[in-house]
């Protein structure tokens, strides 16, 4: 059963760290829990996912201060502004990344894919060349770089318009448990796979921490609060004993 708890602020949010760290029965329900929750977010639109996505990025900055913190104590960091930026940089990643998804959701809900910042143009051999980046001013002037996908000889113009956002084209049949397996190195992967899985293939998931960083999920449960009240995601603990055997999770992967 979930309890509800805070960590250092205001927002309340379930706990789950002390009943997720007793091993393969605390995960069986955590996968559980996500799979009943599927169905629910996959009938979740873009708009209002772009809308939890706004919360999420006011949650994540409201989480950050206690985050850094304890982060440059665990590593031995603090008083060191060089540590202390680089676990600031992995918030700021996420961050974006929320705000970049908010974005191409709004347009997903308003003209059915994302805008592109041009037009595709023909490329090498007839591929054509999609300018994806810069997609602002603000990218044009803190980041002074040009980025383009070259796409596979036999995808045209109407292929990419048909393919953008394919996940909220037949959202039903993307009603699917993802086991994200959070990197140790880097505070702020773990968390980003979760944003790719939800909102990019539109699954559900569980994110089980590294051991070196598990520390940080009480943060990271501030900051994705959204989605754990809908049952979208889960975060759990656990060492290598754990990983490899999820139960349930290999029960959900086999029956998709």
């Amino acid at each position: 059963m979930t309890r509800t708890g805070a960590v250092r602020g205001s927002i309340p949010i379930p706990e789950q760290r002390a009943e997720m760290t007793t091993g393969h029965e605390g995960i069986d329900t955590a996968v559980a829990a996500v799979a009943a929750g599927a169905g629910p977010w996959a009938a979740t639109g873009p708009a209002e996912r772009a809308r939890l996505l706004e919360r999420m990025i006011g949650d994540t900055l409201a989480a950050g201060g206690q985050w850094v913190a304890d982060a440059v104590a665990a590593k031995g960091l603090a008083g060191n502004p060089v540590g202390e930026a680089e676990e600031w940089s992995a918030i700021w990643l996420i961050i974006r990344n929320l705000r970049l998804l908010r974005d191409a959701l709004d347009d997903v809900a308003a003209v059915g894919r994302p805008r592109l910042p041009g037009r595709p143009v023909p490329g090498p051999a007839g591929r054509l060349r999609v300018p994806v980046y810069p997609l602002s001013v603000y990218d044009r002037m803190t980041f002074p770089a040009t980025a383009w996908v070259l796409l596979q000889p036999h995808v045209s113009a109407q292929d990419l318009e048909e393919r953008q956002a394919w996940a909220y084209r037949s959202p039903a049949a993307r009603a699917l448990v993802a086991a994200v397996l959070g990197a140790g190195n880097y505070a702020g992967l773990g968390p980003r796979d979760v944003l790719y899985k939800l909102f990019v293939e539109g699954r559900v998931a569980v994110l089980k921490a590294n051991p070196v960083n598990d520390y940080l999920v009480p943060h990271w449960q501030r900051a994705f609060a959204a989605l754990i009240e809908r049952a979208a995601l889960r975060i759990v603990t656990g060492g290598p004993p754990t990983a490899p055997t999820w139960p349930a999770t290999r029960r959900w992967m086999r029956s998709i």
